[in-house]
């Protein structure tokens, strides 16, 4: 036996249950002699029409009669039983539920219809439960008082064509003419045809619809309320996820913009437009904030999340801590922040704080245009009588908000606002009128006064409002002097003043004192004003300021222990470091320190040079073995240009040592054996392998790379000293006892003589250690791990030790 398959049962409008339900009652209302429910079901593409103020009068009044009804109106003839345009009308304008509605218009086509319907035939209707029969009871008897079932519906008669209609000044009677109210198409109209009430040009970004509205909307690329309105609603409720409430969102906020004259407000705004102004409690800060949310946003959850970054004191709280207090990730925060914050700037509902704005434009320019969070802040507090004043981070958040209109913007701690007192040349012009002479500085609060006073002697067009600069202003005219004057806490002080008093920089200092003597002076003389002078240096020595000195370009040595300005051209006494490099350039090649010491000697101390060889680091380059270079020339330098400068015996030894390399073992015991033989030219093997291995040792401490990551000697501080020795002079040594240049007699190791007589030449020795030390240099290079590749193990401890 077959088994058959679960069919899958779907709910909904277009369920096959429903189509068949739909079938059987299209067939008995056809025999009943009903309309076609094909045409006038109440489904969600049937078309909305709205109450005109006339029908809401007596439909909507239990004491009103037909009596009450325009005597105008009194030459209409009765509707007709099958009026079934007049009888959805009266339908759709009573403000009924929707499902109400729909059960009407699905089940009657007519007034009379309805009004011969009980309550037991209502229960059996389809979709008709206990709330919604006492609902169309209640119509009904609303209909029946105001003697309409009898009477019939008579409604006002509206001009000859839409067309004509929306050419007139807006009114309640008049918007059932447009689209999106009749869904009637108006053929040849646009949004310029329509009269200059309904505003039409009005950007649809600036009203707030909900989430589902917004996207329908844009999808259809509207771009503009005007051509909403023209709309029909019917192709309206076609749309996908587009239904009744949403129809009726777009409606109510459309006949509140028009009746209101062009005011936007907000959809919680509209739904409520009958119960009475809506106020924001300016009690409190932090009542603003809330009844300002409070009317933008409809989720109380989603309100409490976006005060809380609108008001808050101390740092801006966090996603994550946000979404820790109210439940939610910190991603469900920022999308909820993101929508909120895209809502409050809204036209609509940026004009819920028209005077908070205007306010906060109005203390902006009274002072100058700027003025800091803080102080407006304070401000604020002061004409609101708020009981504490906001957090200045929280008020920056909300001001934001207020910045689309263009009235002032907030950056950084600061709030700037449009006024003529910014571009203004009288502050600078006022600057200039402080009396230095008598005072050293003068206070912000005293230069401010003093200002209100100069613009109004000035006749400064808006001086006559002004009270008081807000220190921000001040603050910015100093910072416009371009430097000449100077501001230190809330004191203004003229440049030279201020810098001989509380300058930092060093070379700053001894520039002024030597303008101010007006030629050279001893160090010691220099740094004895600088420490009667300046605060920071008032303990500084004699030796710290003529250090500093020699490292100063613009600061030259006239004669020993006297220096002046390089501009005045007084100079002819070289300095120590100047006096190096001229000896580098003159040698052309690398000198040892006890060399450049002993050239050098009769003009400068030992201690002199040592020190500048060692601080002037961007002048001499230590290359290793006691060698100094310029840093251009021993960057530029190759080891084939110094193996050229060789002798050919020795060239051919140099050649030998650094071609053929995969590590740099041979270079490096080539290096210490040259470094340490003895006359005759050997080096005791022992002694060759403990400064082999000291050479890589002295790398290792000062984080430098050792060597590429596969070479034996990388592993140094892991592997005991004397094994890591042995094992990596092995093929260096037998490379050189195969050679012909060196031969191993019992415990030391041989140079052949004729490279010891021509190594007997100091020049010839120099020469052979820098042309080691520049290919090893270059082997190194190609290597650059970062230092952290080193770690410090207990090993490496013993080891430094």
């Amino acid at each position: 036996m077959k088994k058959r398959k679960k069919k899958n049962i779907r709910y909904g409008r277009n369920s096959p249950s429903n189509n068949r339900r739909d079938v059987s009652a299209r067939k008995e209302g056809e025999l009943a002699g009903e309309i076609d429910l094909k045409i006038f079901s109440a489904s969600k593409y049937t078309p909305i029409y709205t109450f005109p103020a006339s029908i809401l009068k007596y439909l909507g009044d239990d004491n009103c009669s037909i009596d009450s009804i325009d005597p105008k109106q009194e030459d209409h003839q009765r509707a007709p039983e099958n009026d079934l345009g007049n009888w959805q009308q009266v339908v759709s304008m009573a403000g009924l539920s929707v499902r109400a509605t729909n059960v009407l218009l699905r089940n009657f086509s007519s007034c009379e219809k309805f009004l011969a319907s009980d309550e037991e035939t209502l229960m059996e209707l389809r979709n008709c439960g206990r709330k919604t029969v006492r609902e169309l009871l209640a119509f009904r008897d609303r209909i029946v008082r105001c003697n309409l079932g009898q009477a019939g519906l008579k409604l006002p008669t509206p001009p000859k064509t839409a067309e004509e209609t929306l050419r007139l000044p807006p009114a309640e009677e008049n918007l059932l003419s447009l689209p999106v109210f009749s869904s009637k198409p108006v053929i040849g109209l646009t949004i310029a045809d329509l009269h200059p009430g309904y505003r039409g040009d009005a950007p649809l970004k600036d009203f707030v619809f909900s989430i589902r509205v917004s996207k329908i909307l844009k999808n259809l690329a509207l771009e503009t309320i005007g051509e909403v309105m023209l709309f029909p609603a019917g192709e309206l409720l076609s749309q996908k996820n587009f239904g009744r409430k949403c129809l009726k969102e777009v409606q109510d906020i459309i006949r509140s913009f028009i009746l209101s004259g062009g005011m936007l407000q907000s959809t919680a705004a509209v739904n409520v437009l009958n119960k009475g102004p809506h106020e924001i409690d300016f009690s409190s800060y932090k009542s603003l904030v809330a009844g300002f949310v409070g009317q933008c946003l409809k989720s109380k959850r989603n309100q409490e999340i976006v005060c809380n970054r609108l008001n808050f004191h101390g740092p801006n709280p966090t996603l994550e801590r946000l979404g820790e207090r109210f439940g939610v990730s910190r991603e469900r925060v920022r999308q909820i922040l993101k929508r909120g914050n895209a809502l409050l700037r809204k036209r609509a509902c940026r004009a819920l704080l028209n005077d908070f704005w205007e306010s906060v434009y109005r203390i902006t320019c009274e002072g100058g245009g700027i003025i800091s969070l803080q102080d407006l802040s304070l401000k604020l507090q002061e004409q609101y009588n708020w009981p504490d004043s906001p957090g200045p981070a929280a008020l920056a958040e909300l001001l934001s908000v207020g910045e689309e209109e263009r009235k002032f913007s907030v950056s950084g701690n600061m709030a700037t606002a449009p006024c003529s007192c910014l571009t203004c040349q009288t502050p600078q012009e006022f600057l200039p009128t402080l009396d230095f002479e008598e005072n050293e500085s003068f206070h912000l609060l005293v230069a401010g006064e003093k200002l209100v006073r100069f613009c109004l002697e000035k006749q400064c067009g808006t001086a006559d409002r002004l009270r008081q600069f807000h220190q921000a202003f001040l603050e910015k005219m100093i910072a416009d002097s371009g430097g000449v004057y100077q501001l230190h806490g809330e004191l203004i002080f003229p440049y030279g003043r201020w810098l001989i008093r509380h300058g930092e920089r060093l070379e700053d200092l001894i520039i002024h004192v030597l303008e101010n003597h007006g030629k050279p002076m001893h160090f010691s003389e220099i740094a004895g004003a600088i420490r009667k002078e300046n605060i920071k240096y008032r303990e500084i020595s004699d030796h710290n300021v003529h250090s500093a000195m020699l490292r100063y370009d613009s600061i030259e040595i006239v004669r020993r222990g006297t220096y002046g300005l390089k501009a005045w051209g007084c100079g002819g006494y070289r300095s120590v470091s100047t006096a190096i490099e001229e000896l580098l350039d003159s040698h052309d090649l690398p000198m040892r320190r006890r060399d450049i010491i002993t050239h050098l000697q009769g003009e400068f101390s030992e201690t002199n040079i040592s020190a500048a060889l060692h601080n002037w680091g961007n002048r001499f380059v230590s290359i290793g073995e006691g060698f100094y270079d310029r840093p251009e020339r021993w960057r530029k330098r190759s080891v084939a240009e110094y193996i050229e400068m060789l002798p050919a015996p020795v060239a051919e030894l140099a050649r030998f040592v650094t071609t053929n390399n995969n590590c740099s073992y041979k270079m490096v015991l080539a290096l210490v054996f040259f470094r340490g033989m003895d006359e005759k030219g050997s080096c005791y093997l022992p002694t060759l392998k403990e400064r082999f291995y000291n050479f890589y040792l002295g790398r290792f401490k000062k984080g430098e790379v050792v060597e590429a990551e596969k070479v034996l000697m990388r592993r140094i501080g892991e592997i005991e000293p004397a094994e890591i020795r042995n094992k990596a002079t092995v093929e260096p040594l037998k490379s050189f006892s195969n050679s012909a240049f060196w031969q191993r007699q019992n415990s030391s190791l041989y140079l052949r003589e004729d490279l010891v007589a021509l190594l007997s030449d100091p020049q010839n020795h120099n020469l052979l250690l820098i042309t080691l030390l520049r290919a090893i240099a270059d082997y190194f290079s190609v290597f650059s791990p970062p230092r952290s590749a080193y770690p410090v193990t207990g090993v490496n401890m013993m080891v430094r030790v």
